[in-house]
């Protein structure tokens, strides 16, 4: 908290930002994965059943979920090498996905999936993804869907010469 004495900035600071969007993060995780954080954080990480086995999770040193892997030898950044687990169908999830898009100039899914990957690992994320392009406004004006020529009837025999 800030002090009242203290003049408050108009901006956020970079620290603050990513206090946030860790909070939200945590948030979200609780929502979607709380029995198997709860199973990593006791030591029964091997009992685990559902999407996210084979992903090897683990519990980082903040409490945020995250995909292990093969890559500990790695020179890779720890964000980089153990991405931050997410599931497609929370809201938090579609948010980051609906500003991926948007930042990337309104890309397709598969760039804006291959964008967020680079610092979250969200399940089922190609249907979502697929959604939130399919919603855009602003990417079906450019490119309209179900806007073929509807088929014309017969003409009239009298006008067939």
């Amino acid at each position: 908290m800030r002090n009242k004495s203290s003049k408050r900035s108009e901006s956020l600071t970079l620290d603050e930002l990513n206090n946030a969007l860790n909070v939200l993060t945590k948030m979200c995780q609780l929502e979607s994965f709380s029995e198997e954080i709860n199973r990593i954080k006791h030591g029964k990480g091997k009992d685990l059943k559902g999407p996210i086995v084979k992903l090897s999770p683990f519990v980082d040193e903040t409490g945020i979920l995250r995909v292990g892997g093969r890559l500990h030898a790695s020179t890779f950044h720890f964000n980089k090498k153990h991405l931050v687990l997410l599931h497609g169908d929370h809201v938090f999830t579609v948010l980051l996905i609906e500003r991926e898009h948007i930042r990337l100039l309104h890309a397709g899914p598969q760039q804006t999936l291959y964008s967020l990957r680079e610092r979250y690992w969200p399940i089922r994320e190609r249907v979502v993804a697929k959604r939130v392009v399919r919603k855009c406004t602003n990417c079906f004006k450019v490119a309209p869907r179900n806007t073929a020529n509807p088929l014309m009837d017969n003409l009239p025999k009298h006008l067939i010469t």
